[in-house]
Order: structure tokens, then sequence, then C-alpha cells
């Protein structure tokens, strides 16, 4: 077996070698780095700065996120729950890329973050309309 100082991550096959023997002997090691990696991805960018901030906001988006999709699987019709479908999907995808093959940035989730704001806007129309429905017709109902 090669050195770990002599080893040249410079093909495909090398690095495959390189994680492999790395997931063999310390698997904890690996599986932190991808953890880590995997929740840079959503809030990380390349000068390291406000990325407190930015994991407040997307923290603060995640609930109505996760509303949004529950409410279009529950109450959408089949091409909403495709769309639902396929926007987890592309979702999934572009989180792996970032995770496994790319530098784990926020920038490079941008553009699934765009399909993903549809579901926020799904739960704030829920929401209105559910809680702000029922007392417009019982306003309607008083007069």
């Amino acid at each position: 077996m090669q050195s770990l100082t002599t080893l040249q991550l410079k093909s495909t096959n090398s690095i495959a070698y390189f994680v492999l023997t790395k997931v063999h002997h310390t698997p904890g090691a690996v599986l932190e780095l991808l953890l880590a990696k995997a929740a840079r991805s959503w809030l990380a960018n390349e000068s390291h700065r406000l990325e407190r901030r930015t994991a407040i906001i997307q923290f603060l988006y995640l609930p109505f996120l996760l509303l949004g999709v529950r409410t279009v699987w529950k109450y959408g019709d089949t091409r909403q729950k495709n769309f639902a479908l396929l926007a987890i999907v592309i979702t999934a995808y572009f989180w792996f890329m970032t995770t496994v093959a790319a530098e784990a940035i926020l920038r490079y989730m941008v553009p699934v973050i765009c399909l993903l704001v549809v579901f926020v806007a799904a739960s704030l129309d829920f929401l209105s309309s559910h809680f702000f429905q029922g007392r417009k017709s019982r306003a309607r109902g008083s007069t």
C-alpha cells in the first residue's frame, strides 16, 4: 500500500482507492466529513462570512417548506404531486452532488432552492386560507 504522503490523487482510480481505504480504516471520520459537507452545502459560501445568518434564514424557511410539501402532497392534484416529487428528486441530486463531488457551498444549491420556494408559498397560502378564511366568513355572518 502506498504511503499517503506519496499518493498522487490525480486520477479517478487513485481518488477512489484513497477514499475506500479511508472508509475501511476510519469510517466514522468519513461519515463525519460527509455530514459536515451535507450541512455546509445549505449555508456555506466561499468567503466564510455571514454563514450563521444564512443558517438562521434557511432554518426559518424549513418549517414552511415542509408544510408546503405536506400540503401539496395531501391536497394537491396529480400534476402538483408530480411537481413535488420531481422537486424532491432534483433536490436530492443537487444535494448529493454538492456533498460528494463538488465544493459544499450554497451557490450550487441555489437553482434547486428556487424550486423549493414554491412550497413555501404553498404553505403560506394554506396557512392564510386556513386561519383567515374562517375569520372572514364569521365576520360576514355577523353583519
